[in-house]
């Protein structure tokens, strides 16, 4: 569609719902709703806005100051460019996240592995129970099945309930783990923060923890260590098992002892994905 000076259009299509979609747009929004095919979307200027899309979804978003959003989407999703938020949530599949987000990143329900790629973060994951929100602040995520690697900085983390293995690394920012069953190998690497990390009570494991001007803590009865400005703990708790390591630089560690429910071993079902024929006058 040409640009016309001093006027604006809207332009609504109506396709069979198998039909492969790709759409283009330099100025405006796009909304694309109920296509059993795979879509393609590139916005330079405009938000996006996709749901109930059974095939795998691409997106291309190109403006600092616009957003995008999915929703029960059958496939996975690739998002990349650049952005302010992003909205995702009830996705099956694999979602892929590279650019840059200048906003909040808010994602819910997804049961396949998630990537987020940035200048400043990497964060990766098999599976997302519950929700994850990154936003320039800070970083929280919840019922999380791991392998999980987050590297960061200048963020505070807090992670509950993350099971399996977990590698975090940050500096300028704390560090609160909750680490639910089935134990794995974990560590956390921190430089000027504090480390705060629940164990299950029940579980066996071994620690090697140590900080730099910091003070050390725990309730599991290990062995505290002083060396000039260097503490440390270090033990096996239990039967032994996967090694908790922990260090930080400036900063506090503690290890509490918690009561930790396993995550369900198969994914929550996600609602069943709807495909609703377009109303009058919608965008899409």
């Amino acid at each position: 569609m040409p640009s016309i000076d001093g006027a604006s259009a809207e332009l609504v299509l109506t396709v069979p719902a198998s039909t492969p979609v790709n759409v283009t747009t330099d100025h405006g929004d796009v909304h694309i709703a109920s296509i059993k095919a795979p879509v393609v979307v590139t916005a330079n200027h405009g938000d996006i806005e996709l749901s109930a899309i059974t095939g795998a979804a691409t997106a291309h978003i190109n403006s600092s100051g616009s957003s995008i959003s999915a929703h029960s989407m059958g496939s996975g999703i690739t998002i990349q460019g650049h952005a302010q938020d992003v909205t995702l949530s009830d996705i099956t599949g694999p979602v892929n996240l590279a650019g840059e987000f200048f906003g909040t990143t808010h994602m819910e329900h997804i049961n396949g592995a998630v990537r987020f790629h940035t200048s400043r973060t990497d964060l990766q994951f098999v599976r997302l129970d519950g929700e994850t929100e990154i936003s320039s602040s800070g970083i929280s995520a919840d019922q999380v099945l791991g392998p999980v690697v987050l590297t960061t900085s200048s963020r505070n983390v807090s992670l509950d309930r993350l099971a399996g293995d977990i590698a975090v690394t940050n500096k300028n920012g704390n560090i609160d783990l909750t680490a639910a069953p089935t134990l794995g190998t974990i560590t956390l690497e921190d430089r000027n923060g504090n480390i705060d990390a629940t164990l299950p009570g029940k579980a066996g494991f071994s620690v090697q923890a140590s900080t730099t001007n910091g003070n050390t803590n725990n309730d599991f009865s290990l062995s505290t260590n002083e060396s000039g400005d260097r503490e440390s703990i270090s033990g096996t708790v239990g039967a032994g098992g996967p090694v908790v390591r922990i260090t930080t630089a400036n900063g506090d560690i503690s290890l509490h002892k918690g009561d930790i429910e396993p995550l369900p071993a198969v994914s929550p079902a996600a609602p069943k994905i709807t495909l609703v024929p377009a109303k009058p006058g919608a965008k899409h």
